[in-house]
């Protein structure tokens, strides 16, 4: 009865959520078929709410016969409160040539939380190795759900020399056949260097919204990859049917941004100097018809520009989604060629909205995600609180420490209300920090979305992703806007 209550409820609120959707479905909700995708889709998220898995472990960088110990914690829906449908947890530690080492079980309680360890065994090889952790019922939203993490596993430590961190070169590691079939070194530490398969030179475009249209300028992101996968900052230039139109330069690790409006019958390309050589890519196929989405954010408000060149005779809708539940909806004729919506970022949730253009009664046409924060790590909203910990009224900061000495720590609401019942885990490591950057804490996980980590960012320096507040303004998400961007399919096409 409560699941059937819940789902009335969020009926009425998508009916009353804007005037065009109530109106549209005050008569008849069958009667538009845009309505009734928006209603599917909240009833879907209020009968499966999206499960998420964040795992606090008790060090950033190991070594070969450690003991990793980590707390997960399992929570559900839109207001990420402990999930009541699984009760195991599934994690999984990797090697670096991508075979499961080993699956554990865990059960996991009725706050959402449980706890295990790892033991690097020393006849392991060093190495980069990932974490994966899951439920069953995640797996149903696909890999992209699974939470992932990888940390660098140091050799073992020799005569209690914790400076030293060797790292074994992977590429050595490879099984090399000869001619006939014949394996000619196996996995040894002095192995002669294997070369890397991979390109010295690799671009990866990515269109604002996911298409390239005839006549409608699109912001279009891309990223550089030089030697061995690592980013470039060289120049790229670009190209329409041979001739060169403009020379851009990735801003941050490889990635940027360029503008371009296609023209009909015009070939697209780009070119990177490689050593005496030039490397040649296609930019994505330009479509004769189709749908431009643009986000551009204010301080009090998200904008969103649609833009398309379809038929007058065809209805469009446009939704912003936040895992799953509807948080703002219009419908639109397409004789408008070009729409605007501003939407007040109080009424958006916190982390990783998606911008959907709908097509009379299809899938989405356009899809654009985009970050909203409101940093109510420092304001102090009704779902997060900064914590304050203090050493006898002192700072931690700078406070002398004596090996193996005990430390009386005081943990308080920086606003002075009581902490309330809940779950806390607390790593502490050396101060010598091992320097893998992995700052990723659990109120980044819960709002930034499944989606956000890819291969490059979970090892480089994912605490640049977003701003801090004593190196950027909190209102410039340029960096963490990119990696927006390119959550589309890669669209690549080497010449």
């Amino acid at each position: 009865m409560k699941r059937i209550t819940t789902i009335l409820t969020t009926l009425l609120t998508i009916m009353c959520t804007t005037p065009t959707a109530a109106q549209g479905m005050s008569d008849s909700i069958a009667r538009n078929p845009l309505d009734n995708l928006v209603i599917r889709a909240a009833v879907k998220e209020s009968m499966f709410p999206e499960e998420r898995v964040y795992l606090h472990f008790d060090n950033t960088a190991y070594y070969l016969g450690e003991t990793m110990w980590f707390k997960a914690y399992v929570f559900s829906g839109e207001k990420n409160e402990p999930t009541n449908t699984s009760r195991v947890l599934y994690v999984e530690l990797v090697a670096p040539e991508g075979y499961v080492i080993q699956t554990k079980k865990y059960k996991i309680e009725n706050d959402g939380t449980c706890h295990g360890e790892y033991e690097l065994n020393p006849l392991l090889l060093s190495g980069y190795y990932e974490i994966r952790a899951y439920t069953r019922y995640m797996l149903n939203r696909g890999k992209d759900a699974v939470f992932s993490r990888v940390f660098p596993v140091f050799d073992k430590v020799i005569a209690d020399n914790w400076d030293f961190m060797n790292m074994l070169d992977r590429r050595r590691s490879f099984v090399v056949y000869d001619d006939k079939g014949k394996s000619a070194i196996g996995l040894e530490r002095d192995a002669k260097k294997v070369e890397s398969s991979l390109p010295a030179v690799d671009l990866k475009f990515y269109p604002e919204g996911g298409h390239l249209v005839e006549g409608i300028e699109s912001n279009i992101a891309f990223e550089l990859f030089g030697k061995d996968g690592i980013n470039s900052n060289k120049e790229i230039t670009i190209l329409a049917n041979g001739e060169a139109i403009m020379r851009v330069k990735p801003d941050f690790m490889g990635m940027g941004t360029f503008g371009l409006t296609p023209k009909k019958g015009v070939e697209y390309t780009a070119e990177v100097a490689n050593g005496k050589s030039v490397a040649c890519f296609k930019l994505p196929k330009t479509e004769d018809e189709g749908v431009v989405v643009e986000v551009e954010d204010f301080p009090q408000a998200v904008g969103i520009t649609i833009s398309h060149n379809i038929g007058g005779g065809n209805e469009l809708g446009c939704a912003v989604l936040y895992r799953g539940a509807v948080k703002f909806y219009e419908r639109f004729h397409a004789t408008d060629s070009t729409m605007f919506f501003f939407i007040d970022k109080s009424t958006l949730p916190e982390g990783v909205n998606r911008a959907v253009v709908f097509l009379n009664d299809s899938i989405p046409f356009a899809e654009r995600m985009f970050f909203v924060t409101r940093d109510s790590l420092l304001l102090g909203d009704n779902e997060t609180a900064k914590l304050k910990v203090t050493t006898q009224g002192k700072s931690l900061d700078g406070t002398p420490l004596k090996p193996n000495a005990r430390i009386p720590l005081t943990i308080e609401r920086e606003d002075g209300k009581p902490i309330e019942n809940g779950s806390f885990s607390l790593s502490v490591t050396d101060a010598l920090y091992l320097g893998t950057e992995q700052h990723v804490h659990i109120h980044a996980a819960r709002f930034r979305g499944k989606r956000l980590h890819t291969r490059c960012r979970t090892i480089f320096r994912p605490g640049e992703y977003k701003p801090h507040k004593r190196t950027r303004p909190y209102n410039d998400d340029t960096r963490l806007d990119l990696i927006r961007l390119e959550q589309a399919q890669p669209s690549r096409s080497k010449t």
